[in-house]
């Protein structure tokens, strides 16, 4: 039996989590349904650049927090020019219908040739025939999905809209250009560290360990004037420049106006980050590979031409690299016996006591055992 987990509502009272939660093989498991499953991911696709608007019929497929959930899906687009996200297990017998991009009008199961087609609907099934033909509780089910700027993301039964998900971003990034981005290569690779993937979103959600883990990024920044909010799913980072450092012209009427902002530091529960820095984003989505075992994938896309990068988000691969070595230290440090949870920062790790508390709610509701989405997205 998986114990309740309990942080107090208020920060000063509030210990940190047990070490078990980031150690115990039950608690890894029972994460994936409670929360994971229950949450909005980035998903990706092979095979195809640029916008949808102008690939042709056809599906791809992919699949939704690989090395976790692994939950086959498929972006499929028909002739009138109309994207969905379908799950690709067939529902005769549970084949993966894809497992490279495929185009024309119709997808067909390998396995005993059923077919469907691109809104997912069963259109033909051999050995069903006349009264035995399947309805439409045999289409393939539609999977939540929505995008933001570049980003596709999608869940299998998630806990809040896309739309609450995302509000906070618009009223801070509503002015700038992101219909001009383009994808960076150079600011764009996965990561892969010994630690669980809870750890990282840890360290990303607050700024106390930049003067001692990032000496480069710590003179880009102000560091006293760090500012955090939270929102009821995420969180703001508000990184304000050093004198001689890149920062934003932001409008009069922005939230920020007057403050020199050199970066803001968004995060949306559970595991993504989407960083906003003068030339452009970094999105960090965070992918847990087992229990201590997490994949990092950093997408980069700029506005500013050439790619050109300065400032906060000048170096992120340092960055990186200095975030993993001290997680991973933590990982082993929170398996010791000794171990016991910590009191958090006042003014410093506002945002981690909100994920932890995010987490405890989704982790003690009960209904939070692994819903099923409906063919309605």
């Amino acid at each position: 039996m998986v114990q309740q987990l309990e942080v107090a509502e208020a920060l000063e009272e509030a210990r940190s989590l047990p070490g078990w939660l980031y150690t115990a093989p039950e608690a890894y498991r029972a994460m994936l349904d409670r929360v994971l499953a229950r949450s909005w991911h980035l998903v990706e696709f092979e095979d195809f650049e640029g916008p949808e608007a102008a690939l042709p019929n056809g599906a791809w497929p992919s699949s939704l927090l690989p090395g976790a959930l692994d939950e086959p899906v498929l972006l499929a687009r028909d002739g009138s020019g109309t994207s969905r996200l379908l799950s690709n297990v067939c529902t005769h017998r549970g084949r993966v219908l894809l497992d490279a991009p495929c185009t024309g009008a119709s997808i067909r199961c390998a396995y005993h040739g059923r077919s469907f087609d691109l809104a997912g609907c069963v259109r033909g099934s051999p050995g069903f025939e006349g009264a035995a033909a399947p309805g439409s509780s045999e289409d393939l089910q539609l999977v939540p999905t929505g995008t933001w700027g570049p980003l596709r993301f999608a869940a299998v039964a998630p806990r809040q809209s896309l739309e609450d998900w995302l509000a906070p971003l618009s009223p801070r990034l509503d002015h700038l250009p992101l219909d001009r981005l383009s994808p960076l290569p150079v600011g764009s690779r996965d990561y892969e560290l010994d630690a669980n993937w809870a750890l990282y979103c840890d360290n990303y959600l607050e700024g106390l360990h930049i003067p001692f883990v990032h000496p480069a990024l710590g003179q880009a920044l102000d560091w006293p004037s760090y500012r955090v909010e939270t929102f009821p799913w995420g969180s703001l980072q508000l990184g304000i420049a050093a004198d001689g450092s890149p920062a934003f012209e932001l409008p009069a009427d922005h939230p920020d106006a007057g403050l020199r902002v050199a970066a803001f530091y968004f995060w949306l529960f559970p595991a993504t980050m989407i960083n906003v820095y003068p030339w452009g984003i970094s999105v960090n989505a965070v992918q847990p590979l087992g229990l201590s075992r997490t994949r990092v994938c950093f997408r980069a896309f700029s506005w500013v031409e050439a790619g050109a990068t300065a400032g906060a988000g000048a170096d992120l691969d340092t960055v990186e690299l200095e975030d993993e070595q001290v997680v991973e230290a933590v990982q082993r440090g929170v398996r010791a016996r000794m171990f016991r949870p910590g009191r958090y920062a006042p003014q410093h790790e506002v945002a981690v006591h909100h994920f932890h508390r995010l987490l405890a709610r989704l982790w003690n509701e009960p209904d939070g055992s692994g819903s099923q989405p409906s063919r309605s997205s």
